[in-house]
């Protein structure tokens, strides 16, 4: 009798409590990150092609997780991770390129990558249904890495519930602060491409810059945006 109870209690409190991801679930994801991203975000993309069976494994267990159980911290910061080890993933299989927009003829966002739930999905669907389309929440485009050089940098640890919010702030202010990335003055801001592509996530940009920057914009600076630049983000 006692071990029924207990099968029922332990049952009970995995329905009220379902498992999250932490740091040493992304343990092998951690360690890729440590050991070919440097401190500036760039990749070593060259070694890393000798990393793909454990990419592949990553993937692979991160494909089986039912998303629909973890809360909302775990589960952005869940996304966000596949997205940034599946881009580390298609880069690292075709390399060498000069671009990942020289993949499958600069379409690689709209081929349908991962199995999420049963349910395929490309990057794009990834970024734009699961991440920008539930959280309303503009900081993760300064997480979320594309593999090009003008992309904010990669950071070198996995997200999880635990970092996710710290990490969105301080990443978003290295980002907007960073001189070649952002030239901000009072009168004029020449911003990234980002800020353009995605205005409506942010609102209104110079209230938005203002939050973190270290400059204060004037209401009615000039915005321009600077050229994107595509190369890989390669050391």
């Amino acid at each position: 009798m006692h071990s029924v109870v207990k099968m029922i209690l332990i049952t009970f409190a995995i329905m009220a409590f379902p498992w999250q991801p932490t740091a040493q679930d992304y343990k092998v994801f951690d360690k890729l990150l440590k050991t070919y991203v440097d401190p500036n975000g760039r990749v070593n993309y060259k070694m890393l092609t000798k990393e793909k069976t454990a990419i592949n494994q990553v993937l692979d267990q991160l494909q089986k997780i039912n998303t629909q159980k973890l809360n909302e911290k775990a589960r952005l910061a869940f996304y966000i991770n596949l997205y940034n080890l599946t881009t580390l993933k298609v880069i690292a299989d075709n390399y060498p390129i000069k671009s990942i927009k020289d993949i499958k003829g600069g379409k690689i966002w709209d081929i349908g990558l991962m199995v999420l739930n049963g349910k395929s999905y490309s990057l794009n669907e990834l970024e734009n249904q699961l991440i920008r389309g539930q959280y309303k929440e503009p900081r993760i485009h300064f997480l979320i890495n594309c593999g090009a050089k003008s992309c904010p940098p990669l950071h070198t640890e996995a997200f999880t519930e635990k970092n996710i919010d710290e990490l969105m702030d301080k990443r978003t202010r290295q980002f907007i602060n960073d001189a070649l990335s952002n030239t901000i003055t009072p009168k004029q801001i020449k911003i990234s491409k980002i800020f353009d592509w995605y205005q409506t996530d942010f609102g209104n940009l110079v209230s938005f810059i203002n939050r973190y920057s270290k400059t204060k914009v004037l209401n009615n600076a000039k915005i321009s945006f600077m050229d994107y630049d595509w190369d890989l983000n390669k050391q």
